[in-house]
């Protein structure tokens, strides 16, 4: 993660102190929106979630509708009270304008510079730059040999976007023993980047993977389970079988006050092979792709 110095650094971190509101992009129909999704999905009336809470029904409805903003308090005992687990409890804090408690923020933004040089001296493990909503904005050389090698034509398809390369028959998921555990996770995340933002990109890209063959009914459920610091893909056969680990790291200001910041994809080495083969660290250095930019 890139940090910044200075003023503006500082102002960043005081702004984003636990218990400070923290965006004004924040909004009650955004919270409202992810109130509903979680409630409905765990079954639960209002009156049912209100009795929970310690609130009124009159309340949870004022929520849900946007017509009223959550206090810090009531954010926090809505979660305690849906049982969410501390990714979606962040999550819902979050959407009603406000730090999760122990959840500090690192100032700094990530420029396109620094980006390509991070991207040039990972070369020759495979990584990415995306945004918010897993698409694809810069790659390096080594990306693009194990993705035309894993992924063939999918790897130049335009509009390049992580979680579709994942979700895609022709795509990650063939390599996955638990791909639809890690579809759900992001599923997940990505949901509630619509509802937050009210994204209609992030709402348009849900229903696109939600329509992908064989993903699970289930998914809000599987999306439950403990976070996860990354997952591992398995590629090849025999003496060519690679298996790499996918991690996933922010770059820039940690994402609370409304913050969007670039996520750098990582895949390292599991097995103690390298991930390219002799032939594809020869080719390398005349690798071109639209999106590798040196």
């Amino acid at each position: 993660m890139v940090a910044a110095t200075g003023p503006a650094a500082r102002h960043a971190v005081t702004a984003a102190r636990p218990g400070n509101p923290v965006s004004a992009k924040a909004s009650p129909a955004g919270f409202g929106g992810v109130l509903r999704f979680w409630r409905t999905s765990f079954g639960l009336s209002q009156e049912e979630l209100a009795g929970r809470a310690g609130v009124s029904p009159r309340h949870i409805s004022f929520l849900e509708n946007g017509r009223t903003a959550a206090g810090e308090g009531v954010a926090s005992g809505l979660a305690r009270a849906l049982g969410l687990p501390p990714r979606e409890a962040a999550t819902l804090m979050l959407a009603a304008g406000h730090v999760p408690p122990l959840a500090g923020a690192s100032a700094g933004l990530a420029d396109d510079a620094t980006l390509v040089l991070l991207l040039r001296q990972t070369d020759p493990h495979p990584a990415a730059v995306l945004d918010a909503l897993g698409n694809i904005r810069l790659v390096n050389k080594a990306w693009v040999m194990l993705h035309r090698r894993a992924l063939g034509a999918l790897a130049d398809a335009p509009d390049l976007n992580a979680l579709r390369l994942l979700l895609h028959e022709q795509g990650w998921r063939r390599y996955l023993d638990d791909w639809e555990d890690i579809a759900a996770m992001f599923l997940t995340a990505l949901k509630q980047e619509a509802l937050i933002h009210q994204d209609p990109e992030a709402g348009r890209l849900l229903r696109e993977m939600l329509a992908m063959p064989s993903v699970p009914d289930d998914w809000v459920r599987r999306g439950l389970a403990p976070s996860r610091l990354g997952y591992t893909v398995r590629v090849g056969t025999g003496a060519e079988a690679r298996t790499a680990h996918i991690v996933h790291m922010m770059a820039g200001l940690f994402p609370f006050g409304g913050a969007r910041p670039p996520i750098v994809q990582f895949a390292y080495p599991e097995s103690g092979k390298w991930l390219l083969t002799g032939a594809d660290l020869h080719r390398l250095p005349g690798t071109r792709h639209p999106l590798c930019p040196y």
